[in-house]
């Protein structure tokens, strides 16, 4: 019997909510497979960073997130404290229940396991290490950074992404987020900016109009879009895409491919791969979002951080 000690942290209404029913099916596998089922719920939007941070200090060898990437993101960010890595003892457990869990589509790329049931990797042997990425509004450094594992966006995505959060209660969690897409999308704005970074041995430092700027460190966001196709969460690099204007037209004649990630030779997507990105946007502000939860607005910097976190996976 497995006896790694363990802590879940539980968003029950992730993906629409976690039923009685399902939660009782999850708590007997776990209580079958391992003897114990020590959890904690969460009720407002930093519970589950509080609780994966005293989780750590208590010695707890692994803590899962069962949730979506949002709750991921939360998870994540508990493993660390005033900016500083205090996790490096835990091992993160991720979970498929929320409305898109995208990065777990990357996870199990990565695992190579032909498994997709998410409980069987939670008690997988094998561990992964995955980059992370820092976030830092610039604006107020003594603001402390955030951190992400899937996908940093600004510009469109973080309209998507509150829009998600205001959708009627009766809309199927599996539409809301090409549904938040759409609705988004009739209000296309562009943001002049400058923005520096470095690649292929060069520091660059360029303005540009962008209509959303995508950071990724997995494959996919926003309910299974493919919006970085050369993403690898342990590769020590970032996929940056910048997306340039474009009419609704267009926007709508190509959505199909950033399902799909078929968008390479579109003109107005341009592709880098750096390790840290600054963003000054000009007369205006911009919105960001962090795994798909907003987080506000500001001028920032991400750098990423190498094989930060361990996961488990089969």
């Amino acid at each position: 019997m497995n006896t790694m000690k363990r802590k879940f942290v539980i968003n029950t209404t992730s993906g629409g909510g976690i039923t009685p029913e399902k939660m009782k099916e999850i708590e007997d596998y776990f209580l079958e497979k391992t003897g114990i089922f020590d959890y904690s719920t969460t009720g407002n939007k930093t519970d589950a960073t509080m609780i994966t941070r005293h989780a750590i200090k208590e010695g707890y060898q692994q803590v899962i997130a069962i949730g979506g990437d949002g709750t991921i993101n939360e998870v994540v960010n508990g493993f660390f404290e005033d900016g500083s890595f205090i996790g490096k003892n835990t091992i993160l457990g991720i979970s498929k229940n929320g409305t898109g869990s995208d990065f777990y589509k990357s996870l199990l790329i990565e695992s190579t396991s032909k498994k997709n049931d998410w409980k069987e990797h939670v008690l997988g042997s094998k561990i992964i290490n995955s980059d992370v990425g820092l976030f830092q509004f610039t604006d107020d450094m003594n603001t402390p950074p955030r951190f992400f594992i899937n996908m940093a966006g600004a510009g469109i995505s973080s309209h998507v992404v509150f829009i998600k959060t205001k959708l009627p209660k009766f809309i199927p969690s599996v539409f809301h987020y090409i549904l938040s897409t759409i609705l988004a999308l009739t209000k296309l704005k562009t943001y002049p900016m400058i923005i520096q970074y470095g690649t292929k041995g060069q520091n660059i430092k360029r303005k540009i109009n962008l209509l959303q700027l995508i950071i990724a460190n997995g494959k996919f966001a926003g309910g299974g879009m493919k919006l970085a196709p050369p993403a690898k969460i342990n590769n020590g690099y970032f996929q940056i895409y910048f997306f340039k204007k474009i009419n609704l037209f267009k926007v709508l004649r190509y959505l199909t491919k950033l399902y799909s990630g078929d968008f390479s030779q579109l003109s107005f997507i341009e592709h880098v791969e750096t390790k840290q990105l600054s963003v000054e946007v000009e007369n205006s502000t911009m919105g960001v979002e962090l795994d798909g939860e907003y987080i506000g607005d500001g001028n920032f910097l991400v750098k990423l951080i190498p094989s930060q976190i361990k996961l488990s996976c089969c």
